[in-house]
Parts: C-alpha cells; structure tokens; sequence
C-alpha cells in the first residue's frame, strides 16, 4: 500500500484528515520505486536565498496542472533536469523533463493546501483527468521545480477533492 495523508492541524488539535491509498493492482503502483527514492532530499532545509514564496509554489504547482495540452498556454517553471515518479514509477527515467505538454487531460478540483517554504515544498490536491483523486507532491528551489512526487486514489472514482476557493 502506498498512502498520502494530510493533518491540518488547528490550536494543537488535529482538526482535519485526508487520505489517499493506492493498492497492488492499481494505477502506478510500485512500493519498490517509492523505497528507490528514500534518499531524495525532501526535507531538508533551503538556504533562504533559494526559498520561494508560497503563492509562487503554489502558482508553480498550479502551472503543472494547466501544462496538461498539446499548446499549454502556460508552462510550468521545470529544473534541468526534473525528475516525476508516480506511485514509485519514474515517468521521467530517459527525458529528465516534467513537463506534460502533448498530454490533453483536464485537471479539476485543484487544491493547494500544503506548503513548506523552508524545504521548498508544496503538494497540490487534484481530479486527475476530471475523476482520479491524487496528489502531487513538488520539491521547488531557486524557483524551479526539481521533483514531484505523486499518489494516485488508486480506484477511486469520482470528483472527492472539493474546490477550495483560497
């Protein structure tokens, strides 16, 4: 099984939980390639000169979605390179390259709940393609994204994330 969890924590009190499970025999499963990426650098701390705003992360993440179309009208701010693995599955093994143009999906129920700014850090909560629950994950430095990390919602159907208006 391979999980994301959200905790929204309010005056010390969990106040909020999220889940997403992918389990054997479901889209990008692969808890081998997620224990492949043990040593990626996900929490360590950003010298300040290389931290990025929250709304820029956010705006970043958001780019990644959009960038989903034979002429994206906005492109992603990618690293050279930028790796993306999927449920442990690297879908950037030979290009080195995030960008998802030529790929037309739309991406609804976009949220942005989660953003580390000391770690460069920011996860953006999804329907992928309209219907699949997933997260997304985005290691952001000197203003470019390095990594994304995602779990899909396994075979869950159906729009769960609701719009979040902030």
């Amino acid at each position: 099984m391979i999980l994301a969890v959200r905790l929204k924590v309010d005056r010390g009190k969990v106040s909020e939980i999220e889940t997403i499970v992918n389990r054997r025999g479901e889209l990008f499963f692969s808890p081998p390639g997620v224990l492949a990426t043990k040593d990626h650098d996900w929490e360590g701390i950003l010298p300040p000169a290389q931290r990025s705003t929250r709304e820029y992360m956010n705006d970043a993440a958001n780019k990644y979605f959009s960038g989903f179309s034979a002429n994206p009208e906005v492109e992603a701010p990618f690293a050279t390179p930028c790796d993306r693995w999927e449920g442990g599955v690297s879908t950037t093994t030979t290009t080195h390259n995030c960008s998802a143009k030529g790929f037309n999906m739309t991406h609804t129920h976009r949220r942005f709940p989660v953003a580390d700014i000391e770690a460069g850090i920011a996860a953006g909560f999804v329907n992928f393609n309209g219907g699949l629950p997933d997260v997304h994950m985005f290691k952001i430095r000197n203003g470019k994204i390095e990594m994304i990390q995602a779990v899909f919602g396994g075979n869950a159907q159906g729009a769960i994330w609701p719009d979040e208006t902030k």
